[in-house]
């Protein structure tokens, strides 16, 4: 079963048309959602490609078990639609990175790997009705190998913002409708890297961004440790990043790629979590972040709409992972 039938047959179980160029399904509400205000922060959906064939995976466990986080991540990412479409107070959001799942994506062209981050990013637009800002994420950029080390490969960024400026065009000239979809960091230096660090302001808040984790405090330290054994990589990633202490301008730091929520709301300090599947993190629950003065935090739903989003934070007492 290829994974344009799994998006097929959950749109289909969920009652809804599909939107957009690859079965990507519609959005699913809770009737008990909450009221949502500001920015809203996603990131990490791992979206499988359409046409990437699981017969590849020769391991037939490991074959159903992709095959159901394939199915998952389109759950989650229809619950987020549907969570944050329909809000008046939310002015705008944010997509930290990585829309696909990269290792889906090894046998496309880079125009074919575009066409599917826009068919993405398209629907958000559509659906959300908000100025959207997007930046790069590690399985968002095409890859390769300088020596010892995995780079970017050069042009890929700016041959995405082409294509999607082109695509806004005919949305516009189609339906009369202009999409607003912002990428961060063009024309800046490190533009398409998905480690640069970019200093913005969104709705008038002055926030710090990064796809990769840049900065860690002693209160996400702390949480860390109840990942430290179970995902080394993620608790390297959220703890060995220039450490804050004190934060006078108020800015809003923003990183993802670690999928923890680990966050320190005194100084301002957020990793947005995630939207896929990860069996190396012991936070079942996809989640996303909304920055809203003091009421800024993460929100958690199932992934198949049967709870309502809850207001979450990890605790810092090993064993107690509800929200």
């Amino acid at each position: 079963m290829k994974a344009h039938a799994l998006a097929i047959f959950l749109t289909l179980s969920l009652g809804s048309p599909a939107i957009a160029g690859f079965s990507l399904p519609a959005p699913v509400r809770h009737p008990n959602d909450p009221k949502l205000a500001g920015i809203v922060v996603v990131s990490d959906f791992h979206l499988y490609d359409p046409d990437y064939s699981f017969d590849l995976i020769k391991d037939p466990v490991k074959r159903e078990s992709e095959k159901l986080k394939a199915a998952k991540n389109l759950q989650a990412y229809a619950r987020m639609l549907g969570a944050i479409s329909d809000q008046p107070a939310v002015t705008n959001v944010i997509m930290n990175g990585d829309i696909l799942h990269a290792p889906t994506l090894v046998k496309l062209t880079d125009e074919a790997r575009i066409e599917r981050m826009i068919d993405v990013l398209m629907q958000m637009s559509t659906v959300l009705n908000k100025p959207l800002y997007f930046n790069f994420g590690n399985h968002d950029v095409t890859m390769e190998m300088k020596g010892t080390e995995l780079l970017e490969v050069p042009g890929f960024a700016q041959k995405f913002e082409a294509a999607l400026n082109a695509a806004i065009e005919k949305q516009t000239a189609t339906t009369g409708r202009t999409p607003i979809i912002r990428i961060i960091g063009v024309g800046e230096e490190g533009f398409g890297k998905y480690r640069t660090v970019y200093d913005i302001t969104v709705g008038g808040k002055k926030i710090r961004i990064s796809h990769a984790p840049f900065v860690s405090t002693n209160a996400i330290a702390d949480q860390a440790k109840l990942f430290e054994e179970s995902n080394p990589r993620a608790f390297t990633k959220v703890t060995a990043p220039h450490r804050l202490t004190e934060n006078p301008e108020g800015i809003l730091y923003i990183q993802s790629d670690s999928h923890t929520p680990a966050a320190d709301a005194k100084l301002g300090v957020y990793n947005t979590g995630m939207l896929t599947v990860d069996d190396t993190v012991p936070f079942p629950e996809p989640t996303f972040i909304v920055l809203d003065g003091e009421a800024s935090g993460h929100f958690t739903f199932a992934r198949d709409a049967t709870q309502p989003l809850l207001s979450y934070r990890i605790p810092t007492c090993p064993g107690l992972f509800s929200p």
